[in-house]
């Protein structure tokens, strides 16, 4: 039992060595925040679309699909792209996201998988609510 103790601190080092997930420019931008999908010099007052983003990995949508209502999922940044699962989904859907306007204005490009996606190519664009 002794003889496990470096194998394990070695392992949690590597969890929490630079490089780990957390330590991802994309994922410090997006943990523990909202966006919400519209202009924010749209006129009325909304409700907008909106997303958080959970440091823990979880991501809440709320006006976004079919019917608007709220749903849940995960997030990772694989390779510099932010990729969700929804749902039900059992594959990534991944997004480049830039940002302006100061940091504040985002946008959400679907990366580009096959000829499908060049067609039916889907972005989002919003603005940090915090």
């Amino acid at each position: 039992m002794l003889r496990l103790i470096p194998l394990i601190s070695l392992l949690l080092a590597g969890c929490l060595a630079p490089g780990a997930p957390a330590a991802d420019p994309l994922f410090v931008l997006l943990a523990g925040r909202r966006v919400v999908y519209a202009d924010p010099r749209a006129p009325g007052p909304g409700p907008h679309p909106w997303q958080e983003w959970g440091a823990d990995g979880t991501t809440t949508w709320h006006g976004v699909g079919l019917f608007g209502g709220p749903s849940s999922g995960r997030w990772v940044v694989r390779n510099g792209l932010y990729c969700e699962m929804r749902g039900r989904q059992t594959e990534w859907t991944c997004w480049r996201m830039t940002t302006s306007d100061g940091g504040q204005r985002t946008r959400f490009q679907l990366a580009v998988a096959g000829i499908g996606d060049l067609i039916f190519a889907r972005h989002w664009v919003g603005h940090f609510a915090d």
